[in-house]
Parts: structure tokens; C-alpha cells; sequence
């Protein structure tokens, strides 16, 4: 596997991670929203 291979799949994963983090915080901006307003 050649580096340029690599540094992509590494891309993606890092992508996906940040993904799914951005989507948990957004979720829980919305909770502490919702609880704060009623």
C-alpha cells in the first residue's frame, strides 16, 4: 500500500470520527436547549 493510499484511509476514518462527534454535540446542544426551554 503506497502512502497517498494511506493518508486517505486515514482521511476517512478522521472524517467519520469527526463526524459523529460533531452530530453527538449537536445532540446534546439541542437536550440543554430543550431543558432549558421549555
Amino acid at each position: 500500500m503506497d502512502q497517498g493510499t494511506e493518508m486517505k484511509e486515514k482521511g476517512l476514518v478522521y472524517g467519520c470520527f469527526l463526524a459523529i462527534r460533531i452530530r453527538q454535540e449537536e445532540k446534546a446542544m439541542k437536550g440543554m436547549w430543550s431543558s432549558t426551554n421549555p
